[in-house]
């Protein structure tokens, strides 16, 4: 809530205080002290909800200059009027520390006068220079109420360390998707074990954790799928290479199926309980898992790299980590070409 400081209570009057209970009205964004929104009963800009008015934070005026000269060397990096060593963001009037690059708070580039039409130039951890999106509001942006932002850190300060490794850091090793998996990660750490559902290892499986550079996980999932497909390949091959059953099958006529094909029916189903119970652990435990591989990895690269300035460090965090496209593009291609070779043995052996 640190965007409201400062702001009035449109109930009260009262400037919002560090550690006030504040609520912000669903329907306008307009932030009351809890309890004069309770003894209201609704928000204090209600009148103003059927127009699709959002309420908009008062900007503020910009800092002047006073004392001797250079004694505000701080407004020369805050033309938005934040204090000395803060930066407030063009978009929601959040104070920032002065190094940061986006808003810690809605994740706005937060120096967009020092772009020019091609974006940043300056080299970051993702390998690509920083551009002003739309939603970032200014020119070509749209600059309505609920701005579309991107912050690659999700909502963490760069600088912050999670279990002794910078955010940024952990951002540059990452790679694609740090937004996401940085909240977890903080969330996770210090052993309080607060579990996270991830969608993507649970229906992705094996590609999942191949796509991460979890290659042991990757590999036993892999074995997995295999032996859950195993009994269908047997039983279609099976079913394929005797006319009169397949005829039976197709037309309805076949009354029982032979023993051995019902035997591979119910291996069949037991291995598919077995691997769908892989696949929906591997979802609550993947996060865990990759956080403590790219803590542990990074960790050994640190030591190594403890020598390097610190853009090289970041560089090279990048290269060691990040995903692995191109051996998940080899085993799709693999899967193609073996199904492809499978159906030609099947319908000609």
């Amino acid at each position: 809530m640190d965007r409201y400081l400062g702001v009035k209570c449109p109930v009260c009057g009262q400037p919002f205080q560090a550690g006030d209970d504040i609520v912000v009205c669903p329907v306008c964004g307009a932030p009351h002290h809890r309890a004069c929104y309770h003894e209201l009963g609704h928000c204090a800009l209600e009148e103003e909800h059927a127009s699709g008015k959002a309420w908009q934070p008062p900007r503020p005026e910009p800092a002047q200059p006073h004392g001797e000269e250079g004694a505000c060397e701080g407004a020369g990096e805050d033309p938005s009027g934040g204090e000395h060593g803060e930066i407030l963001c063009p978009v929601c009037h959040t104070r920032n520390p002065a190094g940061n690059i986006f808003c810690q708070s809605c994740g706005a580039p937060l120096r967009p006068d020092e772009e020019d039409a091609g974006g940043r130039t300056e080299e970051n951890p993702y390998g690509q220079p920083y551009t002003r999106g739309p939603g970032m509001g200014g020119p070509g942006g749209w600059t309505g109420s609920f701005p579309l932002m991107f912050n690659p850190y999700g909502g963490l300060e760069p600088e912050e360390e999670i279990e002794g490794i910078k955010v940024k850091e952990l951002a540059a090793y990452i790679g694609p998707n740090a937004a996401y998996y940085l909240p977890r990660f903080r969330s996770l750490s210090g052993g309080k074990g607060k579990l996270s559902f991830n969608w993507s290892a649970m229906i992705a499986g094996f590609l999942y954790f191949l796509y991460r550079k979890i290659y042991p996980i990757g590999i036993l999932a892999a074995i997995l799928f295999a032996l859950f497909i195993t009994p269908a390949a047997i039983f279609y091959i099976e079913v394929m290479g005797d006319p009169a059953l397949l005829e039976g099958l197709a037309m309805g006529t076949l009354r029982e199926l032979p023993e051995h094909l019902l035997l591979l029916q119910r291996i069949q189903s037991v291995v598919s309980y077995v691997y769908l119970g892989f696949c929906i652990l591997m979802g609550f435990f993947a996060n865990q898992i990759y956080k403590s591989q790219v803590f542990t990895q990074l960790r050994k690269l640190k030591e190594e790299a403890q020598d390097l300035p610190p853009l090289e460090q970041l560089q090279l965090m990048r290269r060691r980590g990040g995903v692995n496209r191109q051996l998940i593009t080899i085993v799709l291609a693999a899967f193609l070409v073996l199904n492809f070779l499978f159906t030609l043995f099947v319908m000609y052996a």
